[in-house]
């Protein structure tokens, strides 16, 4: 038997796993154009708030954000830039 912090668990899966299925068959399949893009669109939005209201209301945590540090910005930049440089590169080898 599920303890009662697996059957939430459970929920949660049920509700978030099919969402960007629901989206991609209502964008391409049943409701091309406008309508499907904003199905999908409301499926998106629904992805990122349910885990957060399910984090704050649910589970009761407070969502902290870390301190950006000068280090931090240092990395972010250093990789950014070797991703766009490899993206660059890609593109122009491939185009």
């Amino acid at each position: 038997m599920l303890s009662p912090l697996q059957k939430q668990a459970v929920l949660s899966l049920l509700l978030i796993a099919p969402l960007f299925s629901i989206g991609t068959t209502l964008s391409l399949a049943i409701a091309p154009g406008i309508p499907g893009s904003l199905g999908f669109a409301v499926a998106y939005l629904l992805f990122i708030t349910l885990p957060t209201l399910w984090t704050i209301k649910i589970d009761q945590n407070v969502i902290k954000f870390p301190k950006i540090t000068k280090q931090g910005w240092s990395i972010g930049l250093i990789l950014g830039g070797c991703m766009a440089a490899a993206i660059l590169i890609a593109y122009f080898l491939v185009g």
